[in-house]
């Protein structure tokens, strides 16, 4: 509800139903990169619409673009940094061991190696999870055991997990957002007026 209210009460707010747009969050960096654009967007529509030349308004609305498509990078580096940091197991301090460990599990058979997996989804053998999760080379053990060690870690840490989760859909919003735009921007300056129709991404951030 409360994030219902800012977008309502923003000043673009009623540009909303012409472009099948909802407005970012002015609260977060990203949403508000966006939300500068589509003021762009819309001088130009006003600019089109008056029937005068554009050349000022489109060179404002490229600059807002390139400030959103810099901005949308480097939320990219900074969630990618930091779901690694939650989802990747730490440095080993004893590869040596580590192998040990894996050449144990592929010295299972089928149904024990069944088992260790299941219990280390429970929890146990931590050791044995990491040893596995860390091990680069394309191999089926790893990347169960990837699998495993990061649902485990979403587990332990649900607030860091789901503001990732948020994070993540924002970036997505906004990439898509921004080249809606730029298709409007390219159909308004070959036909002189901003065509609705292409501009129907929705999301509230």
């Amino acid at each position: 509800m409360e994030q219902e209210r800012k977008i309502a009460a923003h000043p673009l707010a009623g540009f909303g139903g012409t472009f099948g747009y909802q407005l970012g969050d002015d609260a977060d960096p990203l949403g508000r990169e966006i939300n500068g654009t589509v003021a762009a967007l819309v001088a130009l529509d006003q600019q089109l619409a008056a029937g005068g030349e554009i050349e000022a308004q489109h060179v404002t609305l490229q600059i807002r673009q390139q400030k959103a498509q810099a901005a949308i990078t480097a939320a990219r580096e900074r969630v990618a940094k930091a779901t690694a940091a939650l989802h990747n197991p730490p440095a080993s301090e004893a590869p040596a061991a580590d192998t040990e460990l894996r050449q144990w599990v592929a010295a299972l058979t089928p149904e024990r190696r069944a088992q260790v997996f299941a219990e280390m989804g429970k929890g146990l053998h931590p050791g044995v999870l990491q040893a596995l999760a860390r091990f680069a080379a394309p191999h089926p053990d790893a990347e169960t055991a990837r699998r495993l060690y990061e649902a485990q870690r979403q587990r332990e840490h649900p607030k860091e997990a789901r503001a990732l989760a948020q994070q993540q859909a924002t970036i997505d919003w906004a990439t898509s957002t921004s080249d809606a735009i730029t298709r409007v921007v390219d159909a308004a300056t070959t036909a002189r007026k901003l065509p609705a129709s292409l501009f129907v991404r929705k999301g509230a951030r």
